[in-house]
């Protein structure tokens, strides 16, 4: 599949490329070379979301690099989004290895009570900090929503928001939030999700 590019503007003045197909040396670099490039010359921050690039040769990491290099130089940013997927550690903690008593009554600790929570929520769909915190039995400790998933992999992290539907993360992790949002049909109304479309409701305890 051929590079595909589409230039997108965000509510907060981003400049979003999205790229689709392969970025390989040739005609598709000098493609995006030339359109970053007058892209820069208007604006400072791009970010290059590369959700759906299927492969980059050797002489389309040239480019990204050299493009990198060139908004430095024009004292602006390139910044790479969705390059990669996070992927869940191959070890278990000590505690899921320690083998369960027989007669034990299993206990579930807070972590795993928000995990699970977390993981309720499908793709189109979002939820809050506080919201999670109540249906993990824990109201009031939405702080303790975000220090799960700063230390933890595999979780949709994307799908937690402030409450209001606003995102909370700051600089180019909010970015990558809201294009994995958007890339999983999430509507924005400028810049907080729209909720009565898309928040998930958990049943009332």
């Amino acid at each position: 599949m051929q590079l595909k590019i589409n230039v997108r503007t965000l509510h907060d003045g981003i400049v979003v490329v999205d790229c689709a197909g392969r970025i390989v040396f040739g005609e598709e670099t000098a493609e995006l070379r030339d359109r970053i490039k007058g892209l820069l010359s208007k604006d400072s921050r791009i970010v290059l979301n590369l959700a759906d690039v299927t492969y980059i040769d050797s002489g389309g990491l040239g480019t990204l690099v050299s493009l990198y290099i060139t908004a430095q130089n024009l004292d602006g940013a390139v910044k790479l989004a969705r390059l990669t997927q996070r992927k869940k550690p191959l070890n278990r903690s000590a505690r899921e290895r320690r083998p369960k008593l027989e007669n034990r009554t299993p206990r579930i600790s807070p972590e795993s009570r928000i995990r699970a929570t977390i993981q309720k929520i499908p793709r189109g769909k979002v939820s809050t900090y506080g919201a999670i915190a109540r249906d993990a039995g824990l109201p009031g400790r939405s702080r303790q929503v975000a220090q799960v998933l700063s230390r933890s992999f595999g979780l949709p992290w994307q799908r937690v928001l402030g409450a209001g539907g606003e995102i909370k993360l700051r600089g180019d992790s909010a970015i990558e939030q809201r294009l994995r949002l958007e890339a999983e049909g999430v509507r924005f109304r400028g810049r907080r999700v729209d909720m009565k479309a898309h928040e998930l409701l958990f049943p009332r305890r």
